[in-house]
């Protein structure tokens, strides 16, 4: 009889298929575990392995699975894992042991080698190249600097940190904001862009682009900025701020400003502390507080002194004076309110149409003081017949500050104390000092001194003067010229009086002589004449055919003389008059000249380049009234209004 092998039923063989594929199962799970639990625990041999793996230090419980064919672990609860010294806590993780990756999950917490604490609500981290990428919620503690953003990319071994979504980082007492930006924590370096705003107690920034140090607060502007201190603000494209120091370096163009004047260049340095500021090209300040503005090709400043250096192609604008100054070099005294300006300097006053021009210019805006030295030169601009003064210097001051010509002492314009204000109502008179001469087509004189008065509009000459007009000359210890929109109206000659005409004959001159003569000016000739003291006229008659019949010689107490088309019209005298007409054959040369006679025309300025200097006695350079004096006037006057505005819109 032969045994049957397989007395199992088909019902128990089936049971027990199942039971085996269910222990098959169990032992391959345990081998998983057990082989995950070596990886996740192991490091790999540096010799086959250059990357350092993830250790598993604990969570509640330990899953393996696998997503789309790759295996990893969820740990749950109370995750924590360690790598390369960096320890990672979260309520969650996915870790994947192949690619040495890790995905964490709510509460992550770092702990970093170097000391740095992070935390955030999602991390990724890849243990191959130490990049841990945040989301939510993201804080970095480094120190005394702290980051914040919803999403940073951060580096544990380097410590450098990226975001693109904005963040702020705190350093201290200072504050940092942008979208976009690389913080290293190691050199403490920061690159930011896109809406940067720094905060700090002692001063704001607002920057497009810009790097920053933490530790030595030096800022690297890259793009448009703007700084912000207690007074001052500065805005530039590229530069650098030490805001340890508080020192700028601009080498874009860039401003300075506070709330009395801007300051703006090229290129600009500027100290907070020492107040001091260099700019250079095409500078442009603006002092809004006394209504100037200045154009250079360099400056240096000091806000703390209120000392102030221009240099090269000054203009200098005066909005209250209704002055442009142009000149090589200009010093600026805030605190006198001085200014010097040194070389080639021409100033155009609107409101007198003046042009002054010499080598050095000072004037104290508190006193109302000017001085000009260096070859000055005074041109008051007229349509037809510009004037043109010449001394060796001008000195203009408030009428009550000069008392006499003759005790008069130029003083020191600048000083350094003195915050005292002049009335500004108060009229200016102008000194013209040492060997004046004047010129103009239809007037010419020289002297040693000269006044000229804003109340009056009278010039004074003193000191040897002597005043051509025409065929005239006129002599006297002191002259006095009223004049009216430039033009003569009346002249006064003062002691030692003489008046002679030139009749264009050989040796023929009317004269006048007495202790004191007044002339009266009407259409640029003389119209009539008082003479009182010791009076003396000598003058040539004619018939009505032009001829001459004699001269007649009279001394009388005082003398009216009436003038017609420039000819003797009619004479008239106080008391009784000494002498009479002499015939024409029976005039003696003793008899054609008074006692005081003395012709000067050889001192006479023939053109206006004696004045202004170059050719002395070109032929034919004397023009007409309405010829080049009028050109010259108009072309002086417009050029200065050119370059005024020119330096409105430098800027």
């Amino acid at each position: 009889m032969v045994k049957n092998k397989n007395t199992t039923s088909p019902h128990q063989q089936h049971r027990n298929n199942s039971l085996m594929q269910k222990l098959i199962w169990i032992v391959f799970y345990v081998l998983i575990y057990n082989c995950a639990t070596a990886q996740v625990k192991g490091i790999a041999d540096s010799s086959t392995n250059k990357n350092i793996q993830i250790q598993y230090l604990h969570s509640d419980s330990l899953v393996g699975t696998m997503l789309e064919g790759v295996p990893y672990n969820r740990l749950l609860g109370n995750v924590a894992l360690e790598h390369n010294g960096t320890t990672l806590n979260c309520d969650s993780a996915h870790l994947y042991q192949d690619k040495n990756y890790v995905e964490a999950f709510g509460n992550v917490q770092i702990n970093t080698a170097s000391g740095a604490q992070i935390s955030s609500e999602y991390l990724k981290y890849t243990g191959n190249n130490n990049m841990a990428y945040m989301k939510k919620d993201v804080v970095i503690i480094d120190g005394n600097n702290q980051l914040q953003s919803d999403d940073v990319n951060y580096n544990t071994i380097t410590k450098i940190a990226k975001y693109t979504k904005g963040a702020t980082l705190q350093s201290d007492n200072t504050q940092l904001t942008s979208n976009e930006g690389i913080y290293n924590g190691k050199t403490k370096d920061a690159y930011f862009k896109g809406d940067v705003v720094v905060t700090d107690a002692k001063y704001n920034v607002d920057s497009k682009e810009m790097k920053y140090n933490t530790v030595t607060k030096f800022v690297t502007f890259l793009d448009e900025s703007t700084i912000v201190t207690e007074n001052t603000t500065i805005q530039g494209k590229k530069g650098t701020y030490d805001a340890a120091k508080e020192i700028g370096n601009f080498n874009t163009r860039s401003t300075v400003s506070n709330d009395e004047q801007d300051i703006t260049a090229n290129t600009m340095h500027y100290e907070k502390k020492t107040g001091i500021s260099n700019a250079a090209g095409n500078v442009v300040m603006n002092d809004y507080k006394n209504n100037r503005q200045l154009l250079a090709n360099k400056t240096n400043y000091n806000e703390q002194t209120g000392y102030m250096k221009a240099f090269g192609d000054v203009i200098m604008y005066d909005e209250k004076e209704g002055r442009t100054m142009f000149t090589e070099t200009v010093e600026y005294y805030k605190k006198s309110k001085y200014t010097v300006a040194t070389k080639n300097v021409l100033l155009y006053d609107s409101a007198q149409n003046s042009i002054l021009q010499c080598n050095q210019l000072q004037f104290n805006q508190y006193l109302h003081l000017t001085l000009a030295t260096g070859n000055p030169i005074l041109r008051t601009l007229a349509d037809k017949d510009s004037l043109f003064i010449r001394a060796d210097s001008f000195f203009s001051a408030p009428a009550n500050g000069i008392d006499t010509i003759k005790k008069f002492v130029v003083p020191n314009i600048n000083p350094i104390d003195s915050n005292e204000v002049v009335n500004d109502s108060l009229h200016i008179t102008l000194l013209g000092l040492g060997h004046v001469i004047i010129f103009s087509d239809s007037m010419q004189a020289i002297c040693d001194s000269i006044s000229y008065s804003q109340n009056d509009s009278i010039f004074k000459l003193f000191k040897k003067p002597i005043l051509w007009t025409r065929a005239n000359q006129a002599i006297g210890d002191t002259i006095w010229l009223r004049t009216v929109n430039n033009k003569l109206s009346q002249l006064n000659l003062l002691s030692n009086a003489s008046m002679i005409s030139d009749t264009k004959h050989t040796n023929m001159y009317d004269q006048i002589y007495g202790d004191k003569i007044d002339g009266y000016i009407v259409n640029e000739a003389l119209d009539n004449m008082f003479v009182d003291g010791s009076a003396e006229s000598i003058y040539y008659n004619k018939n009505d055919n032009d001829e001459y019949i004699g001269m007649n010689k009279t001394k009388s107490a005082q003398i009216r003389i009436v003038m017609k088309e420039r000819k003797v019209n009619r004479i008239s005298f106080y008391s009784l008059p000494e002498g009479g007409l002499i015939p024409m054959d029976k005039i003696a040369e003793a008899d054609k000249k008074g006692a005081a006679f003395v012709w000067l025309e050889d001192k006479r300025p023939k053109t206006k380049y004696v004045v202004v200097g170059g050719e002395k006695e070109a032929v034919g350079s004397q023009q007409s009234a309405d010829g080049s004096q009028q050109s010259e006037g108009s072309k002086k006057k417009t050029a200065a209004k050119k370059k005024k505005n020119k330096a409105k819109t430098r800027k």
